[in-house]
């Protein structure tokens, strides 16, 4: 019997099969592809914020640098070198991106993003490892059990401050942590008819035993045990110049001690009360540098604190702290 070779065809059913199958491989490829996508386009913004962090980061770290020039600046020159007050160029400054010493041929975009520093005169406030016993008490908004727990702490168990056993305070931090310092008092309250200054704006832990009276706020001088409080404000209201305002270029700093008499007359006993709490320069900054980039949606702040150890010294780096 002669047979015919036949092509036989699969079954229906066989192949519709094969083609869902098929047509569910592509859809999952598909789906695939879409979510690899995604993804890629997730790790080119969060790369992308990176660069930019990191971009802000190293501006903000060169802001630093040049406030702490403009510090050193300062202290070398012979006509500011005896005094630091407001009103000097470390303190009043054209931005840092303004200055011309970046641009685009550095890589540098100004339209897109800042970089500038701003100074903090750590010593126009009241240093707690330093300060008398007499003027700690002094300090409005600092209770007695807060006071006490300063001295236990920084004093050693010996209960005198300059002896090996002495344990300062490193930071803020470490101050803010006393549990005798209650959230009002360091943060302070505003408005109404009992506002007050936080404890975080007077106090800090850097510095020499005295007070710069051209940079020191009112409160600050109110703690001088003894002062006469209207002698705190004749002394702010003089140093401001004409506008009243602290850092502009009409104030009036006191060069020496001995230039506070130019507010009117100060009695002899008021003279050493301020000379021996006070002083016209100081011995600690904190330099604040900021950098911005993405027209502001990334920003990097770096704190650095710069401190010397004697009138004549020469300003070293104490503390050192990045966001």
């Amino acid at each position: 019997m002669n047979h015919r070779n036949r092509h036989v065809s699969p079954p229906r059913d066989e192949s519709g099969s094969a083609l869902i199958l098929t047509l569910w491989i592509l859809v999952t490829l598909s789906l695939i592809s879409v979510g690899f996508a995604h993804r890629t386009r997730l790790d080119l913004k969060a790369t992308g914020y990176q660069v930019a962090h990191l971009r802000a980061h190293y501006l903000a770290r060169a802001a630093v640098y040049r406030g702490m020039i403009a510090i050193q600046a300062d202290d070398l020159n012979r006509k500011t070198a005896g005094y630091d007050a407001y009103n000097e160029e470390w303190s009043i400054h054209k931005p840092f991106s303004d200055e011309g010493m970046f641009g685009e041929e550095d890589g540098v975009d100004l339209e897109n993003e800042t970089f500038d520093y701003d100074i903090i005169d750590e010593s126009g406030k009241i240093n707690v490892n330093r300060v008398t016993e007499e003027m700690l008490k002094s300090v409005d908004g600092l209770s007695l059990p807060a006071a006490r727990a300063i001295l236990r702490r920084r004093n050693g168990f010996d209960g005198v401050l300059g002896t090996e056993d002495d344990e300062p305070f490193e930071s803020l931090a470490e101050l803010r942590s006393l549990s005798e310092i209650s959230e009002t008092a360091w943060e302070g309250r505003e408005g109404g008819m009992r506002e007050t200054v936080g404890l975080k704006d007077i106090l800090t832990v850097y510095g020499g035993d005295r007070v710069n009276i051209n940079t020191a706020s009112e409160v600050v001088l109110a703690a001088f045990p003894d002062l006469r409080r209207s002698l705190a404000d004749d002394i702010v209201e003089y140093r401001s110049g004409g506008d009243g305002e602290l850092g502009t270029k009409d104030d009036r700093p006191f060069k020496e001690m001995k230039h506070v008499n130019k507010v009117g007359d100060v009695e002899l006993s008021q003279q050493s009360i301020l000379s021996r709490y006070g002083s016209v320069d100081s011995m600690a900054f904190t330099v604040i540098g900021t950098a911005t980039q993405n027209d502001g949606n990334v920003v990097a702040r770096v704190y650095a604190t710069f401190e010397k150890k004697s009138r004549y010294g020469t300003f070293q780096l104490a503390a050192w702290r990045e966001s």
